[in-house]
């Protein structure tokens, strides 16, 4: 999944896009299926079932940057599989938001220096 910000394609000296791993919930065990669902996981995102793909979820600890000529070459070759709607951009705000700071937007700062 794309991760960066989708006006930085359109941006000529941009050669190099982040992007996300999609993985199905099959792969996994226990009782994490259920809490990525459940939106209970901070390091993944519930995507569901998704044109060809499986019931699925973004894992945000496997991001890695992608050169623009590779991207451009998937797209040309038909190999992207789905765009995503404006609900499905604000949830990857929050969730990516979660990720990276351990808490919800608009969640008050701890109280002790350490928990930040």
């Amino acid at each position: 999944m794309l991760v960066t910000h989708g006006c930085e394609i359109d941006k000529p000296g941009v050669d190099v896009f982040l992007v996300a791993r999609i993985r199905s919930l099959t792969e996994l065990t226990g009782g994490l299926p259920g809490d990525i669902k459940n939106g209970n996981a901070r390091s993944a995102m519930y995507i569901g079932p998704v044109a060809s793909l499986q019931d699925s979820f973004v894992d945000f600890r496997y991001m890695h940057r992608v050169l623009r000529a590779d991207l451009e070459r998937a797209n040309l070759e038909n190999r992207r599989i789905a765009s995503m709607t404006v609900d499905g951009r604000i949830a990857l705000q929050v969730f990516l938001h979660r990720f990276h700071t351990r808490r919800r937007p608009g969640d008050p700062l701890p109280n002790d220096p350490n928990d930040i």
